[in-house]
């Protein structure tokens, strides 16, 4: 991360999403179905997340898509992208059932259970598009969590606007429909591509920049 204001750093790189996206249309239109599509399943979500990630790297750094690069990568870190996806699927699962707990019958230990498995989830969703992103520039699984977790403890309120910010994106998308499918992956995953630029090296030890 360069040492910028949060508020700098999330704007320049939404402006800078929307604008490669706009530049490499054709292929990220293309990429925005092709996740739609992989991610129906649900259970694949993580494996085509870490294949859109890996596709915008990829476009960025050669100006196309190298499609068996992103091949190659999803079939090394597929697994990984699964269980790290799917452990937070399973924590928010459990933050709505201790919360329904909590309504039905009242118990203080549901509502505590409830808020720490909801705020756990909350974290973790911020963790994720970065610990997808080191998945998808090579890095082990473990070292990319770890950086993940590490940079929203280092940048906290730049990881709280990065998440309120995707969340945006989804809601003005939506309001736009069929713009869900055909653009709202694209600026989604190019704005966490860029945002997060700094984080990884392609290949090689990590990196992490102070704020």
């Amino acid at each position: 991360m360069s040492h910028t204001s949060p508020t700098l750093s999330i704007h320049r790189s939404l402006r800078a999403a929307v604008r490669f996206v706009y530049e490499h249309s054709f292929p990220l239109v293309g990429l925005s179905l092709v996740w739609v599509l992989a991610s129906l399943p649900i259970i694949t979500a993580g494996p085509a997340t870490l294949g859109a990630y890996a596709a915008i790297c990829s476009l960025r750094e050669k100006g196309w898509i190298d499609v068996g690069e992103v091949f190659s990568i999803v079939r090394r870190q597929a697994i990984h992208a699964v269980l790290i996806t799917t452990a937070v699927s399973i924590i928010a699962v459990m933050g709505l059932l201790y919360t329904h707990q909590y309504l039905m019958t009242g118990s203080t230990l549901a509502a505590v259970l409830g808020v720490l498995a909801l705020y756990v989830t909350a974290h973790l969703s911020l963790v994720v598009p970065t610990a997808l992103l080191g998945l998808s520039r090579g890095h082990p699984a473990s070292d990319a969590l770890e950086t993940g977790y590490r940079w929203t403890i280092q940048h906290p309120i730049t990881a709280v606007m990065m998440g309120s910010a995707s969340l945006l994106l989804l809601v003005t998308s939506a309001l736009l429909t069929v713009a869900v499918v055909l653009v709202f992956p694209a600026v989604l995953f190019s704005f966490h591509v860029l945002l997060l630029d700094d984080t990884f090296d392609p290949v090689g030890d990590l990196k992490m920049s102070p704020q």
